[in-house]
């Protein structure tokens, strides 16, 4: 069983955010890491009206500055 909620989220003072909660629970005949893999294909099988998600890249998605959160990085005088 899959189950999802989309959350409002806050961080510092941006409150136009959105979390994704997903609730999946399995009766043991396939754990939880093919539960999640399984989810994620319905859900892009789900997504893909709106476009081609496949050729993603992937690259592009990676922080440049070596994973540290850019909130982190920012002047003191902009917080």
């Amino acid at each position: 069983r899959v189950a999802y909620a989309v959350e409002a989220a806050r961080v510092e003072q941006r409150t136009d955010l959105d979390k994704l909660v997903i609730d999946i629970e399995t009766n043991g005949t396939i754990d939880a890491e093919e539960a999640v893999r399984t989810a994620a294909d319905i859900l892009s099988d789900q997504l893909s009206v709106f476009g081609d998600f496949t050729h993603r890249d992937r690259g592009a998605a990676k922080p440049a500055n070596n994973g540290v959160d850019p909130v982190l990085l920012r002047p003191i005088d902009d917080l």
